[in-house]
C-alpha cells in the first residue's frame, strides 16, 4: 500500500469509484491515480512528499478547470480535497498557486488567486461577496492589471461586484451601480484602476451614499432618488494647470525684471538674493500648487456631486 492507495481507501474505495489507472509518476516526483465514479464523474488523486501536505481529491467541474488551466503546471498540486464552502452553497478546492471555485447547479467553476483572493477573503468570501464567475483575467488595455468578477448565491443580490488589481495601486473592489457607472465611463480606460474600495459619503446637502475613488476621478451613488455621479480629475487638473501658468508668467516676468533691475543699478546686494531664490521659489509653487489641486478637486466634488 502506497499514501495515495492509502487515500483511495480511507475516500471510500470501489464506492468512490473504480481505479482507471495505476499509480503514476508526475514529472517532478509526485504520483497520482484516475478514478472513475458510478455518475461517470472523473476524479484524480494527486500527491507530493514536498508540495502537496498530503494526497488530496480533485475531481467534477473542478478538476476539469485545473487541467484546462494547465494542471501542475498552472495551479501546482492541490493542497485540500473539494470541500464544502462556508455557505454550503458551493465546492471548493485549494491549490499551490491559487484555487477554485463553483456555485452548486452552475456549469463551471472558476480560478481565484493571489491578491485579489486575499482581498476576496478580507471582504467576506463567498458569504459576503459571492462567488467568482470568471477566472482571473487581464484587464483589456492595461499590461499589468486583473480581475475577477463574482455573484452572490443569494437571488436577492443581484449587484455586480468585481475586484481589480494593479501593481501600483493593489486591489481594490468595485459594486452595484458604481461598478456600473464605471465600465459606462469606459473602466480602467476611462476613469483608471480603483484606489480605494466603496465607502460611505454624505454631501453637502446632508444625502447619504456610497463612494469609490479612481485613478482619474471619483464616482459617487446617492441612496435617495438612486442618482450616480461621476467627477473626472482632468477639469480639476486643467484648471490648475490654466492658474499655475498665469501665476508661473506673472513671477518670473516679476524676477526677470528685479534682476535686470539689479544689474542695471549695479545693486549687487539685491541680484545676490534674487539668484540663489529661483530653487527656493519653484519649491514653494509646486507645494502651493500641489495644495491647490486638491482644493479644486475638493470644490469639483461638492459643486457637481452634492
Amino acid at each position: 500500500m502506497t499514501i495515495v492507495s492509502d487515500k483511495y481507501m480511507d475516500s471510500g474505495g470501489n464506492r468512490l469509484g473504480w481505479l482507471v489507472s495505476a499509480e503514476l509518476p508526475t514529472e517532478d516526483g509526485g504520483s497520482h491515480v484516475e478514478i472513475k465514479a458510478s455518475d461517470n464523474d472523473r476524479i484524480s488523486i494527486y500527491y507530493h512528499r514536498r508540495k502537496s501536505n498530503g494526497p488530496h481529491l480533485v475531481r467534477g467541474l473542478i478538476r476539469q478547470k485545473w487541467l484546462d488551466l494547465g494542471g501542475l503546471k498552472g495551479l501546482g498540486y492541490p493542497v485540500t480535497d473539494e470541500c464544502d464552502t462556508e455557505d454550503q452553497q458551493g465546492r471548493y478546492n485549494d491549490f499551490q498557486k491559487g484555487s477554485i471555485y463553483f456555485l452548486k447547479g452552475e456549469p463551471e467553476a472558476f480560478m481565484i488567486r493571489g491578491s485579489i483572493r486575499k482581498k476576496w477573503k478580507d471582504e467576506g468570501g463567498v458569504r459576503r461577496l459571492g462567488y467568482p464567475t470568471t477566472d482571473e483575467k487581464p484587464v483589456a488595455g492595461s499590461a499589468q492589471g486583473c480581475y475577477n468578477d463574482f455573484k452572490s448565491a443569494k437571488k436577492e443580490e443581484g449587484d455586480h461586484r468585481a475586484i481589480y488589481w494593479h501593481p501600483k495601486v493593489g486591489a481594490h473592489l468595485v459594486r452595484g451601480a458604481i461598478h456600473y457607472e464605471w465600465l459606462m465611463k469606459g473602466g480602467v480606460v476611462g476613469l483608471g484602476y480603483p484606489i480605494t474600495d466603496e465607502e460611505d459619503y454624505i454631501g453637502r446637502n446632508g444625502h447619504r451614499g456610497r463612494i469609490s475613488r479612481f485613478q482619474k476621478g471619483v464616482i459617487i451613488h446617492y441612496w435617495e432618488g438612486s442618482s450616480t455621479y461621476v467627477v473626472s480629475y482632468e477639469k480639476g487638473q486643467k484648471i490648475v494647470f490654466s492658474i499655475r501658468v498665469s501665476i508661473v508668467v506673472i513671477l518670473a516676468g516679476i524676477w526677470v525684471a528685479s534682476c535686470v533691475y539689479a544689474i542695471i543699478t549695479r545693486n549687487f546686494w539685491l541680484l545676490g538674493i534674487l539668484l540663489p531664490s529661483g530653487g527656493a521659489i519653484t519649491a514653494v509653487l509646486d507645494y502651493i500648487f500641489r495644495k491647490m489641486g486638491e482644493r479644486v478637486i475638493d470644490f469639483l466634488l461638492s459643486n457637481n456631486a452634492s
